[in-house]
């Protein structure tokens, strides 16, 4: 055999290799493209794995199309020039179809607020960004999103991370007149975080013509950490200009806020509602551990109309709880939460500071002002309109400790919660609002419907006698079995001042 021949192939085999392992270590397409211009050019060759459009630039739309045209999981990053780069698409961009980062966070000059804005002041009535079909465990962090007549960000698939954006505001966080139709619209999918706990990760979604953001039909999502109708820093209202966050059509198991301090959403400033949730099939939703119609800092009001909306046939859904997870709901220009007159059972309504409401009542169950106790309280209509205990007497030790003596007219032989409350005034209307948690007991009615406990004792330390007391109950008829034992239903305070 030639010897010379045999060296050739050799040295053939050797290159052969080496490219094959060259291309062994790069995964197909996870590619990493950069945004380096403003402009709208379209992609030369989408899937050749080069972002490039006319005038050899990278625009955002080239290098969505790009991505969308290759396997796995690709990154669009972005370098124009430095400091703020506003990109104003001319029509619709591509929606996203495969799974992708785009991180307006690595633009050189980026200091923890959004400087890529996306802007659809040039595009028409149009939707902004939208994940659709195959882009599940996408992520879309530190853009400006705004000015798009349609949806400034839409998602329609599962388990993607919105962090760190501006939807529906100015890169400063504090102009009005830049909002989207509506901030974030969610639908079918599920198990989506708009927001987070950590540094970076909370959304700015204010100053957008209708809602910050839309929950239709989708399950398993956790809002946490944002700031929604504020401006960046929550000390003044930009709104939203009907609802907060509205939650509607069979959307279940949902999570507004949590019980960690930094999972608090402050919900202010909103046209309408702060929160609302509607529309049978809508259940298991929570809402925890929020700031509604407060400051950022929960000490000023800078409320929405209302605080919180349960809505026709919507049942089983929470409303604070234990463990962190009471919500401050607090100087709304009407009511702190209302339960409309077809809302369904179930709703909780457990532990929250409601105070400082204006028109309204603290907890109204059908939306019709105060609700007198009818005897046996066999009515039905929002959480079945659930009677209110009544206090008779309140007595004080000395020693940081109050007695109380009421009753309780409702379902026979059934236990019910009762919460107690105080305020550091009495409401002129006498069913008022309770401003600070205290503590609960649980009665259980006897066979007559009437529950009397003549010494409830509760001991309050911090400031005794010298406050207002009230009690809201939980409680009743076809309810929720377990841990809440049977403790599904929730209404107005009774002022009792000592």
């Amino acid at each position: 055999m030639d010897r010379r021949y045999t060296l050739a192939q050799s040295r053939v085999a050797r290159v052969f290799l080496l490219l094959a392992l060259g291309l062994a270590a790069r995964p197909a397409g996870a590619a990493v493209f950069v945004v380096d211009d403003v402009g709208d050019g379209v992609d030369s060759a989408p899937g050749n794995g080069v972002c490039r459009a006319a005038g050899n630039v990278c625009t955002l739309r080239a290098a969505i199309m790009e991505a969308n045209a290759l396997a796995g999981t690709d990154t669009i990053n972005f370098s124009i020039g430095a400091g703020l780069a506003v990109i104003a698409p001319t029509s619709v961009l591509p929606s996203i179809l495969s799974r992708m980062t785009i991180d307006g966070t690595t633009q050189p000059g980026y200091a923890g607020t959004p400087i890529i804005e996306v802007s659809g002041v040039s595009a028409g009535v149009v939707h902004g960004l939208s994940l659709i079909g195959g882009s599940s465990l996408s992520t879309i962090r530190g853009l400006v999103i705004d000015r798009f007549g349609g949806i400034g960000l839409r998602i329609f698939s599962s388990n993607n991370v919105i962090t760190g954006n501006y939807v529906g505001t100015d890169p400063t966080g504090t102009l009005t007149g830049r909002g989207n139709n509506v901030g974030i619209y969610i639908q079918s999918g599920s198990g989506n975080r708009i927001g987070g706990i950590l540094a970076g990760e909370p959304n700015l979604i204010s100053g957008n013509n209708v809602d910050g953001i839309q929950i239709d039909g989708s399950a398993l999502n956790l809002v946490q950490g944002n700031i929604i109708g504020l401006n960046f820093n929550g000390t003044a209202a930009l709104g939203n200009g009907s609802q907060g966050i509205a939650i509607f059509n069979s959307s279940a198991t949902n999570t507004i806020g949590g019980t960690a301090l930094a999972a608090r959403n402050v919900i202010s400033g909103n046209g309408n509602i702060g929160v609302t949730i509607s529309v049978a099939g809508s259940t298991g939703n929570r809402i925890e551990g929020n700031f509604i119609g407060t400051n950022a800092a929960g000490t000023a009001g800078i409320g929405n109309f209302r605080g919180v909306d349960i809505g026709a046939s919507a049942s089983a859904n929470f409303i604070g709880g234990t463990g962190g997870a009471a919500n401050r709901i607090a100087y709304n220009t009407n009511s702190g939460v209302t339960l409309v007159a077809a809302a369904g059972a179930g709703n909780l309504i457990s532990e929250n500071e409601i105070f400082s409401n204006g028109t309204g009542l603290g907890i109204d169950l059908g939306d019709n002002a105060v609700t007198l106790n009818d005897p046996g309280d066999g009515d039905v209509g929002a959480n079945n309109t659930q009677n209110f205990p009544v206090l008779s007497a309140a007595m004080t030790n000395g020693a940081g400790s109050a007695n109380f003596a009421g009753s309780l007219n409702s379902a026979a032989s059934t236990t019910y919660r009762i919460e107690f409350f105080a305020s550091t005034a009495m409401d002129p209307s006498g069913f008022g609002e309770g401003a600070r948690y205290l503590d609960f007991t649980n009665v259980t009615t006897n066979p007559a419907d009437w529950a009397h406990r003549g010494r409830i004792r509760y001991r309050d330390r911090d400031r005794p006698c010298q406050q207002h007391l009230g009690v809201q109950r939980g409680g009743g008829r076809g309810g929720i079995s377990g841990r809440y034992h049977d403790r599904q239903h929730r209404g107005r305070d009774h002022d009792l001042g000592l």
